[in-house]
């Protein structure tokens, strides 16, 4: 295989014997030993280039660290592999794929995501929010730039606002509504400088 190339690139040097594919290289007879045999390994290059990727989006293993089961998921890579851990008790120094009751390998697919299908955020942690509740707090919200800190009354639902509306005052300080009527609102400081 070419060294500039890779080894994903490298995949349209495939060649095939019978069918004419424009992206792959037609030969139109029959593969040499080497030239199948080369077919695989860019294939599996290819692969493993996908794999190695992939996983070097998570931390390395490292055999000195005390791993135990958390919430979400405990992820390491080992060798351009993705592994998670699934012991019963923590542990220090078991390597990857050397025990299967305390690591598991996990697929590549299993970090795939489908677009749109998306009905919570954080799930199974403590910032879980569904897709309806972040929805229902976005047609919610109304900015505002007054010059009081925290928001008066006069920010009210009677003036449109709601529980749940956020507001950002003239000093770049945020707040939250948390209890409305058409006369009166309690607005709580989430950040900024509160005064």
């Amino acid at each position: 295989m070419a060294s500039n190339l890779s080894a994903y690139q490298d995949l349209q040097n495939v060649l095939l014997r019978i069918y004419d594919q424009s992206d792959l290289q037609f030969k139109g007879s029959s593969l040499t030993w080497v030239q199948e045999d080369m077919n695989f390994v860019r294939i599996v290059a290819a692969i493993r280039e996908v794999a190695l990727a992939n996983a070097s989006n998570f931390q390395l293993f490292n055999p000195a660290t005390q791993y135990q089961i958390t919430t979400p998921n405990t992820y390491r890579a080992y060798q351009g592999q993705v592994y998670n851990y699934i012991g019963a008790a923590p542990s220090t120094g078991i390597v990857p794929g050397t025990n299967n009751l305390y690591w598991q390998e996990v697929p590549q697919g299993e970090f795939a995501h489908q677009q749109n299908t998306d009905s919570a955020l954080g799930f199974g942690t403590v910032n879980y929010v569904t897709s309806a509740q972040t929805k229902f707090a976005f047609d919610n919200t109304k900015k505002f730039y007054e010059g009081t800190n925290p928001p008066s009354n006069a920010q009210n639902s009677t003036a449109g606002y709601s529980r749940g509306s956020f507001g950002l005052s003239a000093a770049n300080t945020l707040f939250v509504c948390t209890a409305i009527t058409a006369t009166t609102a309690t607005w709580d400081f989430i950040w900024g400088s509160g005064d």
